[in-house]
């Protein structure tokens, strides 16, 4: 048997399309303007006669047309079977003789037409936090994964994003595919889970993010750190008893105050005293009156903080408040990566990884730009650092590519993207952070928060998601995601259906190539 016969009808596709197209009939027999049971039977025997049999068995239309639908499954599969068979092959699984056939369909240049498809992620207007999700239609090989048309709809809880979708339709209902009916739960990675060493570049040495490897750049120059903000805190009048207490406006406009600081607390009292509120609990308080507090992991446009006292004795005590380091607006959360351009250099930072292969990465980071910056920013996955970029099973590039002139210059815009390994990809790799079109000389970019971590798979052959906590705090936030596929390639949908295609290998028909299998064949 031949896999497809263009001027024939004996070929496997060929045979296929006259057993889909008997489902097809099923389906419209049971949703058309059929008036009765016996004329949508009839409709279906004008196709095959030898559905009679069936129909005498079943106690009811609805029934023997589900029954049926399954005997087309189960014949597609003896078909699939036969013609690996013939190649002269042992009979297979499933799985593996549609592994086959994805292989000769592509040996051939065979195609097929693909259908229309698309993902939108959109936050509720209302939310105040900022939690960035991204959701891929591409499996752990790089193959377009089956996507069922449906609104997700999902809420942060307790810190998890808790996802729920719409009803689920099996093979045999004429309706098919419906939604996932899926319920999850998945935790928002932070820094401290990405598979990149110094994610939120917290540390330094030597006045470079440690971990980070410079290939191209001048450290202090075109890779500097940004560095958190520094306030004195000063009591004056020497108080011989009373306290003071801290206050502070988070990002979200929330204001907070500390506990009571006794008129002689030490640094270290007054640095437990902040870290009791949420966004504070890695400031660092150093000195003896003054005491300079060095406000670690906060943005940097942090609010100065501001006192109020009962201090007693002394000659009129107060708390005097100063910013003696003012926090760069380009900083995300405490320290930022910031690349300045000269105008030609190609900045390029890389570090070696150990990811998993046949496995998908979802990546989220925190970027701003200066007002005029320009250039190209691709994070790639290499096999060294002077390599070229390794490919997904699929062919296609581990390379997510920014446009430096769409992030913003105002507040901090999201970059998002995934990657994958084939099953047979050798590690350790690198991982590069690469300018590869300069910024303008004075211009800069500052990148945080690099969180590359494992996507989680929504549902068994479908799309994957990726999801990052931010600075600012989400607890019942809410957020849409609304997958559309109208099936325009009827290839695509019968194979999805009845075969379970990219349920059970994660592969796709091929759409392109030389010869085009027509969808008129399911006609």
């Amino acid at each position: 048997m031949q896999l497809y016969d263009p001027t024939g009808d004996q070929g496997l596709l060929n045979l296929w399309g006259k057993l889909f197209t008997l489902a097809h009939a099923l389906d419209a027999a049971r949703t058309g303007q059929v008036q009765t049971a016996w004329l949508a039977l009839q409709a279906v025997l004008d196709l095959a006669p030898e559905a009679e049999i069936a129909w005498r068995y079943q106690p009811a239309w609805t029934a023997a047309a589900g029954g049926w639908q399954n005997q087309i499954a189960a014949t597609a599969q003896e078909l699939l079977m036969r013609y690996i068979q013939e190649k002269n092959l042992p009979r297979p699984s499933l799985r593996q003789a549609l592994q086959i056939l994805i292989d000769d369909l592509r040996a051939g240049g065979y195609y097929v037409a693909s259908s229309n498809r698309s993902i939108q992620v959109q936050a509720d207007p209302a939310n105040q936090g900022d939690t960035a999700i991204a959701i891929t239609d591409r499996g752990n090989l790089g193959w377009p994964v089956m996507l069922l048309p449906e609104t997700l709809t999902g809420q942060i809880e307790d810190g998890r994003l808790l996802l729920a979708g719409q009803t689920r339709r099996q093979p045999t209902d004429a309706d098919w595919p419906g939604g996932s009916e899926l319920t999850l739960a998945v935790s928002p990675a932070t820094a401290s889970r990405s598979l990149l060493e110094n994610a939120d570049f917290e540390s330094v040495q030597d006045g470079a993010p440690a971990g980070w490897l410079v290939h191209t750049g001048q450290v202090g120059q075109t890779i500097q750190l940004t560095q958190p903000e520094q306030q004195t805190i000063t009591i004056t009048g020497s108080p011989t008893g009373g306290y003071w207490v801290l206050c502070w406006t988070d990002p979200a406009g929330r204001q907070w105050e500390t506990g009571a600081i006794a008129h002689d607390a030490s640094a270290s009292a007054i640095q437990s005293a902040l870290r009791a509120i949420p966004g504070l609990e890695a400031v660092l308080v150093e000195g003896t009156n003054p005491f300079t507090v060095t406000l670690e992991g906060t943005p940097g446009d942090i609010n100065q903080l501001t006192a109020i006292h009962r201090l007693s004795g002394g000659a009129n005590p107060q708390v005097q408040i100063a910013t003696s380091q003012q926090g760069d607006p380009a900083s995300y959360r405490g320290r930022s990566l910031r690349l300045v351009g000269d105008g030609s250099e190609q900045t390029l930072l890389w570090q070696t990884i150990r990811p998993a292969t046949a496995t998908v990465y979802g990546l989220l980071a925190r970027a701003r730009r200066s007002a005029s910056a320009t250039g190209t920013l691709r994070l790639e996955l290499r096999r060294g650092v002077e390599d070229g970029v390794l490919l997904d099973g699929a062919g296609e590039q581990n390379r997510i590519e920014v446009n430096i002139a769409s992030l913003p210059s105002s507040g901090h815009g999201v970059i998002s993207g995934f990657f994958r390994l084939r099953p047979e990809e050798e590690l350790p790799i690198t991982f590069a952070l690469h300018v590869s079109t300069p910024l303008p000389a004075g211009e800069s970019l500052s990148v945080d928060e690099i969180i590359l971590t494992q996507a989680q798979r929504l549902y068994p052959g479908g799309p994957y998601l990726a999801a990052a906590s931010g600075y600012l705090p989400a607890e019942g936030d809410r957020f849409t995601i609304t997958l559309a596929n109208d099936y325009a390639g009827q290839w695509e949908k019968v194979l999805d259906r009845f075969l379970g295609l990219r349920q059970l290998t994660d592969l796709a028909l091929p759409s392109t190539g030389t010869t085009l299998i027509p969808d008129s064949l399911l006609e």
